[in-house]
């Protein structure tokens, strides 16, 4: 392998990702190709633990019923999840914020999707911990159409039970990765 570098799908010039799934699988590649080994070793530990607190398994299930919010969008205008349901159905994703590729990757792809949930009568409301200006930041540098919302302190996601916290021991790396989350989130909670 002395001095060949790997040529990611990205680059490559017949594959350009067709699902959201391969879009992510791309910036997971970036991103072990641009790390280094502890780095890498630290990121494995992170998504166990994550996985191991079984969040999807506690999370509110279908058939279940969404718990009522109201928060604020990216234009100061209100959402409130009943009054949008008396419209029809509501397409919630929560994603942790502009600093996270794979959630970027999620808006985007939505994004793309939105005249589909919207001829299907639905509606879509995107939910973050960031503070107003980084959901307005994210709205606006994407020409987003849909509400982007601020759960500051993460009161919305825990009605949810999708909350989890990053673990003491990877926090300094995350600040190593430029990924403050207390910084986004105008809180300490991590």
């Amino acid at each position: 392998m002395g001095g060949e570098r790997r040529v990611s799908a990205v680059e490559a010039d017949d594959f350009y990702p067709q699902t959201l799934q391969e879009e992510l699988n791309e910036i997971i590649e970036a991103f072990y190709a641009a790390v280094s080994e502890d780095d890498l070793r630290h990121y494995r530990q992170l998504v166990e633990s994550i996985s191991e607190s079984h969040i999807a398994e506690s999370a509110v299930q279908h058939p279940g019923r969404a718990p009522d919010f109201e928060l604020i969008d990216q234009d100061g205008d209100n959402v409130c999840l009943s009054k949008l349901l008396e419209k029809g159905y509501v397409v919630l994703v929560f994603y942790r914020g502009k600093w996270c590729p794979h959630c970027n990757a999620t808006i985007m792809r939505l994004h793309r999707e939105l005249q589909k949930i919207e001829d299907k009568g639905a509606s879509l409301v995107a939910i973050s911990p960031m503070l107003p200006d980084g959901t307005q930041y994210l709205a606006t540098k994407r020409s987003l159409m849909f509400p982007v919302c601020s759960d500051l302190g993460n009161k919305v996601a825990r009605k949810f039970k999708i909350t989890f916290e990053i673990p003491p021991e990877f926090r300094e790396k995350h600040l190593d990765w430029g990924k403050d989350i207390p910084a986004a989130n105008g809180d300490d909670i991590w």
